[in-house]
């Protein structure tokens, strides 16, 4: 838990619910406070299976996977190629639609098109939304409206990351889908009351509304969880 990226305070909140749970149930379970000296850590505390709560960088990228596989220690989630995939969203769309499975029209901006970002837009329409390539837990993610909030809205991603995605918007129910394996557990529709469902309705200020299951049809909502499956086992997941 907490780890290296700006998501660590969720991170530690993340982890410390998972910690009680998994003790609750009678599992010997030790917190591992991630940062430069996790590898110490993770062999002096001589672990049979790490369950990963870190967000963002580092934890969700593929980097403690890799450094787990080195120790040969057993770890929750995708394996380092799939988490290395889900993490750039560029590379996900691109996977994506190697497997047909629908995602937005896009176009990514990097550290040379800040002067630029006018004439890469063109005529691809608003709103848009702006979000860092290889960040987590919704940080820096925002919608544009009009030119000038497009050029705020990727000066404030560029701080994430060096690289942008601006996405064609698509207005609906946003939902978030658990799957294991190739199950697809269920659903929960999240709702902000600002109309964004970023960090701070998410995590910071915690005023989004979600609704489990969500309130879609039940052909819709069979309809969305194989998509899910289907985007999961397109990078590996």
């Amino acid at each position: 838990m907490g780890g290296l990226s700006n998501a660590r305070e969720l991170s530690l909140e993340v982890g410390a619910t998972v910690l009680a749970a998994l003790t609750e149930r009678g599992h010997q379970a030790v917190p591992i406070y991630v940062d430069r000296d996790v590898d110490l850590a993770l062999r002096q505390a001589e672990i049979d299976v790490a369950f990963i709560a870190l967000s963002g960088r580092y934890g969700e990228d593929g980097c403690i996977q890799g450094l787990l596989e080195t120790l040969g220690i057993p770890y929750t989630g995708a394996d380092v190629l799939a988490s290395a995939l889900a993490m750039n969203k560029a590379k996900t769309k691109e996977i994506l639609r190697l497997h047909n499975v629908p995602t937005p029209p896009s176009y990514v901006l990097g550290p040379g098109d800040a002067d630029h970002i006018a004439d890469r837009h063109g005529d691809f329409g608003y709103p848009a939304v702006v979000k860092p390539i290889g960040e987590a837990a919704s940080l820096g993610v925002a919608i544009a409206h009009n030119p000038g909030e497009l050029v705020a809205a990727c000066a404030r991603a560029a701080c994430f990351d060096n690289q942008v995605l601006v996405e064609r918007h698509v207005c609906g129910a946003e939902l978030s889908v658990a799957v294991i394996g190739a199950c697809a557990l269920g659903a929960a529709e999240i709702v902000s009351p600002r109309g964004i469902c970023d960090f701070a309705a998410k995590h910071a200020l915690g005023d989004a509304a979600y609704f489990v299951p969500p309130r879609i049809s039940p052909a819709r909502y069979r309809g969305i969880l194989r998509q899910a499956v289907r985007a999961a086992a397109a990078v590996g997941a």
